[in-house]
């Protein structure tokens, strides 16, 4: 077992890409990890974010982390959340969600308005089913079957507004921390938000 640990801990991770251009998965994390000292509750979907922000969310303590596991269940994050946020109103809680499982159950922003739980809901938009379209390129040489949501996703800020919730799109790592900071100072006085990143 040792030797293995060795082995395991020896691997150097190659360093982190930055573009001022792009928002980047890891840095929208590192960026909620930052603002809220590491504190926030992160209830996920299932997908690729869902491995960001286990990769990338610096977390302090077990039961900080709500997500289905390997149960793959898509639309799993905001009713986690909404739970989440009900138990522990003392807690800044955080919906980590792509737009594919977004879609899944969104409507659920109607029960987070209705019962006043400020859930921040920050979706990874790419415009795909990503994960299943990763698994697309790497295993099934680029046969791409279904995953692509490029014309079909709605504007996710006037989805947030149609229930009462304010909403923003961030398209630059520039916009980034106004758009965390804004939900947060949103949530602190009892509101919830959604912040579509465009990854």
């Amino acid at each position: 077992f040792s030797a293995w640990r060795e082995e395991v801990l020896s691997i150097k991770e190659p360093p982190l890409v930055h573009n001022p251009e792009k928002l980047l998965p890891h840095e929208i994390l590192h960026t909620i990890s930052d603002l809220t000292r590491g504190e926030a509750i992160i209830a996920t979907d299932v997908g690729q974010h869902q491995m960001w922000s286990c990769q990338y969310f610096h977390f302090k303590r077990p039961g900080q982390l709500l997500t289905s596991g390997g149960f793959g269940t898509m639309g799993f994050g905001l009713g986690a959340a909404i739970g989440a946020k009900q138990g522990n109103p003392d807690k800044t809680v955080i919906h980590i969600t792509g737009d594919g499982c977004f879609r899944m159950n969104g409507n659920e922003l109607a029960t987070e308005a209705y019962y006043g739980l400020p859930v921040i809901t920050v979706i990874f938009n790419n415009r795909n089913l990503g994960m299943v379209r990763q698994w697309q390129s790497l295993i099934y040489d680029h046969r791409y079957s279904q995953t692509s949501l490029e014309n079909r996703s709605p504007d996710f800020v006037k989805f947030a507004d149609a229930f009462g919730l304010k909403g923003r799109r961030v398209t630059q790592p520039s916009e980034l921390e106004e758009a965390i900071t804004e939900a947060l100072a949103e949530s602190a006085q009892g509101r919830g938000y959604v912040i579509d990143c465009a990854i």
